[in-house]
């Protein structure tokens, strides 16, 4: 059994190859470090992989694609939360948007948000007052336009008296504006302590938009929560394919205010780029992220699907092989579990061996699985065990897998550089279920 330190010099390995094999694999690189505190190792490969996404964005944001470019800088904050330097990049982002957005007179209020939350990333930010103030003297300027500038013409005689009249009403204008109400207070600020302290969680109103063909989306939970004293949401379900092999998609998710304006929308990879969700394979829904506005101005949530490739000739997949299941955990009754390989490969890399297996597992029971960890282990024909790790297959922030239900898993990991090619058996020893 490996020990805590080999298995995190394990995480790390794992890590180095996926930031070259697909450093925008966040999603996975992510949960590494589930079980593990930082070290200054780990915070280097996250600082170079979080770096990827920071370059990919500055060059989306030069070709005009800002709004891909915020989504990948988001990434890099979301990997590698504790970098001041990546915060700031990313506040940097939302100015650029909102003075974009702000020079239309529909979106100075999303201009406002954008800014009011750069603010929040940074405690000190010269920039995002400066972008506030500017919004504020676009709606001074435009409640100051009245008809009665076209008389200063005709009526050139009264052109000091209107003037200063004029000035009389935008000096009253000024200060009134500058003069926050509760109300713009409000709508400009990020979830504090302070202004959540009577928000309770609440389920909100989920609407599955867009065409889905062959297949479909269901909500097991769509939640906002307060979490260290801001909003987050959390979306659970899963994306059942019935016909068409996937060869990638997207879920976008869009939080509305009451009359339809989309305050806020995020894109979530489902199926990653080359992985393929073959006809009969769920694929899971397991999100968490902080939400930028306050809750009363979100009424419902929009899903759908973004960017889904698809094939009709369906890859050549290997035959499923049984694998062996053993249990050392407490097996409670109805409890019935089948694994199976779908595919596995290996190669070499930074000079050891990595192997990628896909597993299928079917709920064949009559219980719900709310907790299911594993060791895989991998022996030799006479029985003696010369490779094992663990995995948590189900946590319980996760959806259960109900009876009949069937999850597909992928595990990727270095192996030993002296366990054999040949002569080996992987099997699966269930050491923890619903506890």
């Amino acid at each position: 059994m490996e020990d805590e330190a080999d298995k995190l010099k394990s995480y790390i390995n794992e890590i180095s190859l996926l930031a070259e094999k697909d450093p925008f694999n966040y999603q996975a690189l992510k949960k590494c470090f589930d079980s593990f505190e930082l070290s200054n190792s780990h915070i280097a490969k996250l600082n170079q992989i979080a770096s990827s996404h920071i370059k990919r964005s500055e060059e989306l944001l030069k070709s005009g694609r800002i709004e891909e470019a915020l989504m990948s800088m988001e990434r890099a904050v979301e990997i590698h939360p504790l970098s001041d330097e990546f915060r700031n990049r990313i506040a940097q982002l939302y100015l650029l948007k909102a003075r974009r957005e702000g020079s239309e007179g529909k979106n100075r209020q999303l201009a406002s948000n954008h800014a009011s939350f750069s603010k929040s990333v940074t405690d000190r930010n010269p920039i995002a007052d400066n972008i506030l103030k500017d919004i504020r003297n676009k709606e001074k300027a435009l409640s100051g336009k009245t008809p009665y500038k076209k008389l200063l013409l005709p009526f050139a005689g009264l052109l000091l008296l209107v003037a200063a009249a004029l000035f009389t009403q935008n000096r009253f204008s000024f200060s009134f504006l500058q003069q926050k109400s509760p109300e713009s207070e409000t709508s400009m600020a990020v979830p504090s302590v302070k202004k959540t302290e009577t928000f309770t969680d609440r389920e909100l109103e989920t609407v599955i938009t867009g065409q889905l063909e062959d297949c479909e989306i269901e909500i097991d939970q769509s939640r906002l929560s307060l979490t260290n004293g801001s909003i987050s949401y959390t979306l659970q379900g899963k994306l059942i394919n019935e016909s068409k092999a996937i060869k990638s998609a997207g879920l976008n998710v869009a939080f509305r205010q009451f009359g339809g304006e989309t305050l806020f929308s995020k894109t979530i990879p489902l199926v990653e780029e080359e992985q393929w969700l073959m006809p009969g394979e769920p694929a899971l829904i397991d999100e968490f992220f902080y939400v930028h506005y306050l809750p009363p101005e979100i009424d419902e949530v929009r899903i759908s699907l973004r960017n889904m490739v698809t094939a009709d000739e369906i890859p050549e997949q290997e035959e499923a092989q049984p694998i062996s299941v053993e249990w050392t955990a407490y097996r409670p009754e109805g409890v019935k579990i089948d694994f199976s390989q779908l595919e596995s490969s290996s190669f070499q890399g930074y000079g050891e061996n990595y192997i990628n297996i896909k597993l299928k597992m079917i709920n064949s029971g009559t219980i719900p699985v709310e907790r299911f960890q594993i060791d895989l282990k991998w022996r030799n024909f006479s029985g003696d065990e010369l490779f094992s790790l663990s995995r948590d297959l189900i946590q319980r922030e996760n959806p259960v897998l109900s009876p009949e239900e069937t999850r597909i898993f992928r595990i990727f990991t270095n192996l030993p550089p002296d366990l054999p090619d040949e002569g080996l058996e992987m099997y699966i020893n269930v050491t923890r279920i619903n506890s």
